[in-house]
């Protein structure tokens, strides 16, 4: 399906992949599947709110999942603090905290690239900001209209036609970041594996028992 396409090759897939080769490089920690995949996971954890949505979408007439979980000020200290304790309880110094706050605030700055915008300060304040040609505030109009014409469409959806609708499209430039993505990960997993299965390490020393 092209949905799941544009998961697999989109920003925040690309962006989760960066994210865990960037800090294990910086933190020169040793290749590890499980926290590759929770790098992603935290890339793509504040579109989770999409299943609350599509459950209560026509009960509470809503136009967007980012009612739910899709507020920055909030999501983004919460994080941090999650992640903290996660890096005492895996003895992983900071490194899972930045590698989760990374994830969640890259996925943000992703969701304010378009013409509407995100609301970085709710649930304090709905105003919105883009990053789409340059920051500027979203005027409430222009989020009325957008609204308006995503309600008329999403009130006849199916739910794949939701994801369809609601999950950017790719591009040259996803897929040239998922390229670059790959190959990071490919060279860190390369350099790891070769110094710890390839490199002769000198034999230990002599004992200092009697």
């Amino acid at each position: 399906m092209k949905f799941i396409a544009r998961i697999l090759f989109g920003v925040d897939m690309s962006a989760g992949i960066l994210i865990y080769t960037f800090f294990s490089v910086i933190y020169g920690v040793s290749f590890d599947p499980i926290i590759l995949l929770f790098s992603i996971f935290c890339s793509f954890l504040p579109d989770s709110d999409f299943v609350p949505y599509l459950v209560l979408k026509r009960r509470m007439g809503l136009v967007s999942h980012w009612f739910f979980y899709h507020h920055p000020l909030l999501v983004i200290p919460s994080i941090a603090v999650a992640g903290w304790f996660s890096s005492n309880i895996w003895d992983a110094d900071k490194y899972i905290m930045f590698i989760a706050v990374s994830g969640v605030t890259t996925h943000f700055i992703h969701d304010s690239w378009n013409v509407v915008g995100l609301h970085w300060l709710s649930p304090f304040s709905w105003k919105r900001y883009s990053l789409e040609k340059g920051l500027h505030r979203v005027s409430d109009e222009a989020v009325r209209l957008y609204y308006n014409d995503v309600l008329k469409i999403s009130s006849i959806q199916s739910v794949q036609d939701e994801f369809g609708v609601r999950i950017e499209k790719l591009s040259t430039g996803s897929f040239i970041l998922f390229g670059v993505a790959v190959v990071s990960l490919l060279v860190f997993t390369l350099f790891w594996f070769v110094e710890k299965h390839l490199v002769p390490r000198p034999p230990p020393g002599p004992s200092s028992g009697a």
